[in-house]
């Protein structure tokens, strides 16, 4: 009776252990790890804080099903991995059917580190782009829109947490408050120039009139 009792423990731990591996594998979250930064000089790295990153779910993989969410049924383009051009005009076009549908993402902030970490992610796709421009030494720095899919793959290891550098481009600002090189003189003013010198010619004429009549009154 008791070795009956020792095989069905023994038969239940079994089907416990075995059941666990396939529904940890299934509650699998990853995550999205944003490192903000330009490189100045020498390769000297400047670190990008309080830099906005908006992230948006378009597709969720279900029993190795990868299917796009209800929200875009209207606009469904899986990603060419290979093409890097169209990845970028494919991120883009997501970017600006998100915004016209005011589909609802995830916002977040870079560290002063310049990290920004997007975690408890589902396996899917997503598209991030930057929300707000950094600004370092009057120049603005900016990030387009990015597709990255959870999980990624590195030859045949299978990564949930993904590192993405994004790659900044650089736009002066323009020059503000500070001294025009010159003043723009309006109508008005050059109007008032005429005047004042058509008096002052005046002013001599009657002036060299007056001197001449008295050296002609003192010689008569």
């Amino acid at each position: 009776m008791k070795n009956k009792i020792w095989i069905l423990c023994m038969s239940f731990l079994l089907i416990i252990l075995s059941i666990h591996p396939v529904m940890a594998a299934d509650n699998l979250k990853g995550s999205i790890q944003l490192n903000a930064y330009i490189e100045k000089g020498n390769s000297e790295k400047y670190l990008l804080k309080d830099v906005s990153f908006e992230l948006y779910q378009l597709t969720k993989i279900t029993e190795g099903v990868e299917t796009f969410l209800e929200a875009y049924s209207e606009y469904q383009v899986m990603p060419n991995w290979n093409d890097a051009q169209e990845l970028q005009t494919l991120a883009r076009s997501y970017q600006t059917f998100i915004k016209r549908k005011n589909i609802e993402g995830t916002k977040i902030v870079t560290s002063p580190k310049g990290i920004a970490t997007f975690e408890d992610l589902e396996e899917g796709l997503y598209v991030i782009w930057q929300s707000k421009d950094a600004v370092v030494d009057r120049n603005v720095y900016r990030s387009s829109p990015m597709l990255v899919h959870i999980p990624s793959y590195d030859g045949n290891e299978k990564n949930l947490h993904v590192l993405i550098n994004p790659k900044f481009e650089n736009e002066k600002l323009p020059i503000i408050n500070e001294k025009p090189p010159g003043k723009v003189q309006t109508s008005d003013e050059l109007q008032m120039e005429k005047y004042i010198l058509i008096i002052l010619v005046c002013i001599f004429v009657i002036s060299v009139s007056c001197f001449r009549y008295k050296n002609f009154s003192e010689h008569k």
